[in-house]
């Protein structure tokens, strides 16, 4: 999977982060406005809480599944500190989470 993702990394299109100039949000726990920031993030990226996707933890051959509702509910499951990437099954969007707290989506065109 990763060999055929691979060849698509380019004509992604990052949705603005929430610095002028940046793609990445700060996507973090440390209190409840800072937990709903970051679902507010996720639930205005308008995708069906039923999509399917991979879920790779960078740097290991670990992948597994998950629907978008279920990153949308449960963030703490996949924002936990482990570098990641969540690209939906249709190979439409991604995810990229960064150890340093870090996340970004975009779109392939």
């Amino acid at each position: 999977m990763r060999r055929i993702l691979s060849h698509k990394w380019s004509g992604i299109k990052w949705d603005p982060g929430t610095s002028p100039g940046s793609e990445w949000v700060y996507a973090t726990f440390e209190d409840a406005a800072h937990r709903q920031r970051l679902v507010d993030w996720l639930a205005s990226k308008d995708i069906a809480e039923s999509a399917e996707a991979f879920v790779f933890v960078v740097g290991q051959y670990e992948c597994s599944s998950a629907t978008w509702g279920e990153v949308i509910a449960q963030p703490e499951k996949f924002f936990d500190g482990r570098e990641i990437q969540i690209i939906s099954k249709n190979i439409d969007w991604r995810l990229d989470y960064r150890q340093s707290c870090v996340a970004r989506f975009g779109r392939w065109s």
